[in-house]
């Protein structure tokens, strides 16, 4: 596993400068405590150079505990040349790595914010496009070999999925390809007070804006809804605290720093037991040491559920949306 991936300046392609992402906005108000909107119901990091640094740690938690970049069979025919898309790549970790590992193939990342590596710094078999999937991605079908897609519950409304991005995904993937989807439970698997407290609310949080909130099993619906082949769906759980090691962790960190950006969204939905900033503060604080203290007792742990989906596309199938 590399490091070099872990170091990249962002470019606007056009002009060679860094550039900002687009900003959106909450609720008719703009960005705030680091969230944008997607819709007007979506809310999702904005991607300045911290965020861009937590989605490349988010990247190494993920291949550690699940020990693998991709579990559709797939990597036996990348020395031979392909064509994989990474749908909303980001600051396009996943991506680098894996056009690293197989120089035959050409990677292709696409992803709302143009907030890219410079050229300079990414392998020669790799492409980076701005586009937003729910305007449709601007690639004919059946187009790629592999396409993958991580991370994106916090970008969509189940509607969207449904009616979008499932089917664009399917589209440019060619017949006999594979399409891999990978995401996380919303909360948190583990008995403490302030533990569920947090994950109750963020279930509620994503169940009022229309969005996933046990993606495993609406994926898996949705592959089968489309005609894909083969599905699989494979769970991994993300053990935090010290007792997985550095990236348990990494992984409680990582949660507790979304938590405390999440508090505008989350601490109405705590009322009437939370209705202050320090209040939820220390809620948060709470959670953090209810994760350490199982972590040095014989305790369960506590844990984030994560979810690959795959599928093959049918060889007979037409997709035309």
């Amino acid at each position: 596993m590399g490091n070099s991936c872990c170091s990249y300046s962002y470019e606007d392609e056009d002009e060679g400068k860094p550039i900002a992402p687009r900003l959106r906005f909450v609720n008719g108000s703009p960005q705030q405590q680091g969230y944008q909107a997607i819709s007007d119901s979506v809310n999702i990091p904005v991607f300045d150079q911290a965020a861009q640094e937590r989605l490349k740690l988010n990247h190494l938690i993920w291949q550690h505990f699940w020990k693998c970049n991709l579990i559709s069979p797939v990597e036996q025919n990348f020395h031979y040349g392909a064509a994989v898309l990474d749908s909303g790549c980001g600051p396009g970790t996943w991506l680098i790595e894996m056009a690293e590992k197989y120089p035959a193939v050409t990677f292709t990342g696409v992803d709302i914010s143009r907030t890219f590596p410079y050229k300079r710094q990414r392998p020669h078999n790799t492409e980076f496009s701005q586009c937003d999937i729910l305007d449709g991605l601007h690639y004919l079908d059946a187009t790629f070999d592999f396409v993958h897609q991580r991370a994106m519950c916090d970008a969509f409304t189940k509607q969207q999925w449904e009616e979008k991005v499932i089917k664009e995904l399917t589209r440019v993937t060619k017949p006999g390809g594979w399409l891999e989807c990978v995401e996380a439970e919303v909360g948190f698997i583990g008995d403490g007070v302030a533990t569920r407290k947090i994950s109750d609310a963020v279930k509620l949080l994503y169940e009022n804006d229309g969005m996933l909130s046990n993606p495993g099993k609406e994926l898996l619906r949705l592959f089968h809804a489309n005609g894909l082949e083969n599905v699989r769906h494979v769970e991994k759980d993300i053990i935090l605290g010290k007792k997985s090691g550095k990236f348990g962790e990494a992984a409680l960190n990582h949660n507790v720093t979304r938590l405390r950006t999440l508090k505008p969204f989350l601490k109405p939905l705590l009322a009437p037991d939370i209705t202050t900033d320090s209040q939820y503060n220390r809620l948060i604080d709470t959670f953090k040491k209810e994760v350490e203290q199982v972590s040095s007792s014989s305790s369960q742990p506590v844990v984030l559920r994560t979810h690959r989906v795959i599928g093959q596309r049918e060889f007979s199938r037409s997709y035309f949306f």
